[in-house]
């Protein structure tokens, strides 16, 4: 015969592991959710730019700048030589 305070202990334990095993599903899902979003996100090239130019769009500024807001690009051709650096 198992005494209550065993069985209470028993119901203790057996509610943690239900609430640990709630915890590593809503982990795992969270995870693969946060994986499917980095796969997806930025999938075109040039979508990071977008995003970026859209933030910035989308920012609100406290004061009226002194020179407009605008963006520039430089393309330029990198290229690697011997020693693993970029030039």
């Amino acid at each position: 015969m198992v005494s209550t305070k065993q069985f209470e202990h028993i119901q203790k334990i057996q509610s943690e592991f239900r609430e640990a095993c709630k915890i590593e599903r809503v982990r795992d899902s969270l995870n693969n959710a946060i994986q499917h979003l980095a796969d997806g996100l930025y999938s075109e090239r040039p979508h990071f730019i977008f995003e970026l130019i859209q933030n910035a769009e989308d920012n609100t500024y406290t004061e009226r700048p002194t020179y407009p807001p605008f963006i520039s690009f430089r393309l330029r051709k990198i290229e690697p030589c011997e020693g693993g650096m970029f030039v």
